[in-house]
């Protein structure tokens, strides 16, 4: 279950057995006014990912810029695409309401440039290297567990056709230094893979992205249980 996504508020679902799904959109990790996300793009899509059935998201208030609204399948697991200005088309997966409802402000947003960049070259000291990866067509898997008790060992992640990506994986210290690891708690992780489907799992933990060529698939708060 994608733990950032909880109801904030229920109504009944309408005739057409869609749901209202709604809230604030960044473009950024930091959920401030001014990173609200008012030129780009949302969309959601319930799996089994079936072409055609992309749901586009709006903007319903002119008043509440950055404030974004689609219309969904009640209870499903849903892939949810944000694009943004300096931003990488960013790749969320978890669940829909069961009834018409919020997401929780900061629970999505995308992945600038500058953002990305930070943490790539924090975690590893290339993030050139990743990013040209990314350039050249690759699906970028940035992961962020909720719980860092789940070891590297205990993470899988796969590509299209179930081709196995290597992850790499990040222990981060009181102090904010990262070491990389192979075994025990992680903090980070990272992998690329192909355009397709993506699997990430870790323990019990399991999450399907679609992605394309360039995408960055956000595998965080991933815990126990997940399906």
């Amino acid at each position: 279950m994608w733990l950032m996504l909880p109801l904030a508020c229920a109504e009944v679902a309408e005739d057409d057995g869609l749901v209202s799904w709604s809230g604030w959109l960044y473009s950024g990790p930091e959920s401030v006014e001014e990173a609200r996300l008012v030129e780009g793009a949302l969309t959601a899509w319930p799996e089994p990912f079936t072409a055609g059935e992309e749901r586009e998201g709006e903007q319903p208030y002119d008043d509440y810029a950055g404030y974004w609204e689609v219309r969904v399948p009640a209870d499903v697991s849903v892939n949810v695409r944000i694009e943004g200005a300096e931003a990488r088309s960013t790749v969320w997966a978890g669940s829909t309401p069961g009834a018409s409802g919020n997401w929780f402000a900061g629970a999505l947003f995308a992945a600038p440039d500058v953002w990305l960049q930070e943490v790539l070259e924090g975690l590893s000291g290339e993030g050139a290297t990743w990013l040209t990866a990314l350039d050249a067509g690759q699906v970028l898997v940035l992961g962020l567990p909720a719980n860092e008790a789940l070891g590297c060992e205990a993470l899988s992640i796969t590509g299209e056709g179930g081709l196995p990506a290597a992850p790499a994986c990040w222990s981060v210290d009181d102090e904010g230094v990262a070491t990389r690891v192979t075994r025990g708690p992680i903090t980070w992780f990272l992998a690329l893979a192909p355009p397709g489907e993506v699997v990430v799992e870790i323990g019990t933990a399991t999450e399907r992205y679609r992605a394309e060529a360039g995408d960055v698939v956000m595998a965080w708060y991933l815990s126990e249980g997940a399906k």
